[in-house]
C-alpha cells in the first residue's frame, strides 16, 4: 500500500511539472526502473528517492513520509490544524480534536504521532486547568525517555517538549529546573523539516522563553545576552515574529541594570514599531501605557 501511495505520488508530481518519465529518469535510473515504481511495483533506493526528489522540487523527507508513515497525508493536515489552532491558544478545540485522535492512534502503528498527540493532550489538559503542573511536568517528562530518543528526533519533537516543560517550570515560578530544560534544548543536530514549524523558526520562541524566565529571576544581564542573540537570529533569519518582544525585554533589562535612558529609549521604540507593523494591537497599547515617558 505505502509502495502504491509513494508511485502515484512521484507521478502526480512528475505530470504537474510537465516532466515526462524519460525526462526524470535521465542521470537517475531506466526509464522502465522509473514506471515500475510509479506503479507501486519496486521500492527504490535512497539514492533514487533522493535525486527524484531533487527533481520534482521536494525535500527528502517528504517521500520518506510517504514511504514508512501510515495515511500521511492525514496526518499532515491533522498536525498542521492542530498547531495552528494551539499556537491561536484555542486549546478546548485541541483537546477534542487529540482526544478524538488518541482513540484511533497507538504507539505501536504510529509512534511520532501517537507522541506529538500526547504533548498535545498534556498541554491542553494544563492549560485548561483540568491538570496541576506537577501532573503535567511528570507526564511530559514520561514522553521524554531515553527509549523514545529515536522517534523523538523527527521534526524536533524533543526540543519542543522541551520547551514545553521549561515554560512550565517557569510559570510556576521554578525558575532553576526551567533553564535546567532549557539548557538540554539543542538544535545543532539536523533535524526533517515539521509541517509547521522550522527548527531554526522555533529556536527564537526557545530564545525569547529562556529571556523571560531569566528576567524574572532578575539575571538581567544574562538576559540581555540571550536577547540580543535571539536579536541577531531574528534578523539573520529575516524573521521579524518576535522581534517586538526581544526588545521590549531588553528595554525592561535596561531599566533594571540602569543602563542609560537613551539605551531603553531605543528598545522601547524598536518594540512599538515591530508591534505596531505586524498590527499588535494589544503590545502596541501596552507599550504606550507604561512606556510612554521613553516614546517621546
Amino acid at each position: 500500500m505505502q509502495l502504491e501511495k509513494l508511485g502515484s505520488e512521484i507521478s502526480s508530481l512528475r505530470k504537474e511539472l510537465g516532466i515526462s518519465q524519460k525526462l526524470l529518469c535521465e542521470d537517475i535510473c531506466t526509464q522502465p526502473t522509473i514506471s515500475l515504481i510509479e506503479r507501486g511495483e519496486m521500492l527504490p533506493g535512497l539514492d533514487i528517492i533522493y535525486k527524484i526528489s531533487l527533481k520534482l522540487k521536494k525535500p527528502l523527507s517528504y517521500f520518506l513520509n510517504i514511504m514508512f508513515e501510515n495515511n500521511y497525508e492525514y496526518v499532515h493536515e491533522m498536525i498542521v490544524y492542530i498547531e495552528e489552532q494551539s499556537l491561536s491558544q484555542r486549546f478546548d478545540i485541541v483537546y477534542e480534536m487529540v482526544a478524538k485522535e488518541l482513540e484511533q492512534v497507538s504507539e505501536k502503528n504510529n509512534p511520532w504521532f501517537y507522541h506529538f498527540l500526547q504533548w498535545q493532550h498534556t498541554l491542553c489538559l494544563f492549560f485548561l486547568k483540568k491538570n496541576n503542573s506537577t501532573a503535567t511536568t511528570i507526564k511530559l517528562k514520561a514522553l521524554l525517555a531515553r527509549e523514545y530518543n529515536l522517534i523523538l528526533s523527527k521534526d524536533f519533537l524533543r526540543e519542543r517538549i522541551l520547551n514545553s516543560l521549561a515554560f512550565i517550570y517557569a510559570l510556576e515560578k521554578n525558575y532553576d529546573l526551567s533553564i535546567y530544560y532549557y539548557e538540554k534544548i539543542d538544535f545543532t543536530e539536523t533535524y526533517s523539516s515539521s509541517p509547521r514549524l522550522d527548527p531554526k523558526i522555533y529556536r527564537l520562541r526557545v530564545l525569547y522563553n529562556k529571556a523571560k524566565t531569566l528576567y524574572d529571576m532578575k539575571r538581567y544581564s544574562e538576559a540581555i545576552q540571550v536577547i540580543d542573540e535571539g536579536i541577531e537570529t531574528s534578523l539573520k533569519l529575516e524573521n521579524m515574529s518576535l522581534l517586538g518582544n526581544f526588545y521590549y525585554y531588553k528595554g525592561q533589562c535596561c531599566e533594571k541594570t540602569e543602563e542609560s535612558f537613551d539605551e531603553a529609549s531605543f528598545c522601547y521604540k524598536q518594540a512599538l514599531f515591530f508591534f505596531s507593523l505586524l498590527k499588535r494591537e494589544l503590545y502596541t497599547d501596552l507599550v504606550k501605557k507604561q512606556k510612554g515617558r521613553f516614546l517621546v
